[in-house]
Formats: C-alpha cells, structure tokens, sequence
C-alpha cells in the first residue's frame, strides 16, 4: 500500500511514466499537506527533485504552486520533521519548525 509521496515517486513501486508519478506524488503530498497543515524537510526534497528534472510538465507545475501559494499565505508551515509524543491524554503531536518546536 502506497502511504508517502516518495512511494508514489517510486518507479519501482508503480511502473508507470515519470509524468504520472510526479503528479501522483504532489497531488499526495498536497492533499496530506492541506490535512495536516505542514511541509516536512522530506517533502520539500520532493518538490526540489520534480523541479530539478529537465522537463516539469504543466500539472506539475500548478500543485507546486498551489503548495507555495499555501506556504506564503501561512495555511502550510515548514517543519524538520514530526513526531507523536504521547502524554497523560493520549498522543499529541509535536513539530519541530525551522528554529523553535511548535
């Protein structure tokens, strides 16, 4: 089962074309983005690597931008990494942010 982008960016996972991998892989990474209201270092690696490609197709292009758009707005905040930390009631989730743990 298919759980992060860089599994959907996986060409030895799905087998199928570039394009389609990276479209699947943003359009994940977005949707979990929006949910979660976070970018992860991983996630910014997934962008980098689809826009270092030579050719980054239209579709591409929109959900990178729409994931920017989001981050500029502050709907999405940039995070080193998360982690659940479970306390007296029940898991919470802690974030470290570039510089401070949120």
């Amino acid at each position: 089962m298919l759980t992060t982008p860089k599994d959907i960016f996986n060409p030895k996972i799905n087998g199928i074309s570039d394009v389609m991998e990276a479209s699947d892989a943003l359009s994940f990474l977005y949707s979990q983005a929006t949910k979660s209201r976070y970018l992860t270092l991983d996630d910014r690696q997934l962008i980098q690597s689809v826009l270092l490609q030579e050719c980054v197709h239209e579709e591409e292009s929109r959900i990178i931008n729409r994931i920017l758009y989001s981050v500029r707005r502050g709907w999405i905040k940039l995070v080193e990494e998360m982690h659940y930390n479970p306390t007296s009631g029940g898991a919470r989730r802690s974030f470290q942010t570039l510089g401070s743990v949120v």
